[in-house]
Parts: C-alpha cells; structure tokens; sequence
C-alpha cells in the first residue's frame, strides 16, 4: 500500500518508521511546508507536496496518514475524503 504522509515532524517521523517495518507498507510521497520537513524529504528521497490534493493528483498514494496537530485533522480529512482517499 502506498502511503501520504502529511506531517513530517515528530509524529510523522514515527510513522515513517513504523511504515518501514510492516510488509506491503511503502511511504510513497510527503506533505509539508517547512524547511524542517523538506529537509526531512530530501533525506528520506520522499517528494513533498505542499498539500494533500497536490499530492494525491501528482501520485498513486492509496492512503494519506495525518500526522499533523490535532487541530488541524477535520479539514485535512475532509481534503482526504474529497481526493477519494
């Protein structure tokens, strides 16, 4: 399964790893808009997006995993659920 990961600080960076350890699990591409996480992007040979429906128009990711404030989660799922996703 390939994999949209939004957020890429700390959460992020445990799922990316935990992605890494389960079979058929791939983190495909990134969505970000720091310099932190385009740094993380470059050094995990990810794209990075700027958002979710960039990212889901530009790739074949089958899943977008939020792992941003919590705060943030309604509208990001909902921007999810709108890309089919």
């Amino acid at each position: 399964m390939k994999i949209g990961l939004v957020g890429v600080g700390g959460m992020g960076a445990v799922h990316y790893h935990n992605y890494a350890a389960i079979k058929g699990a791939q983190v495909a591409a990134l969505v970000g808009t720091t310099p932190a996480d385009h740094q993380r992007a470059a050094q995990w040979q990810l794209p990075m997006y700027e958002s979710i429906t960039a990212m889901c128009e530009a790739t074949d990711v089958e899943l977008v995993d939020i792992c941003t404030p919590t705060f943030l989660h309604k509208d990001m799922a909902l921007e999810s659920l709108k890309n089919r996703k």
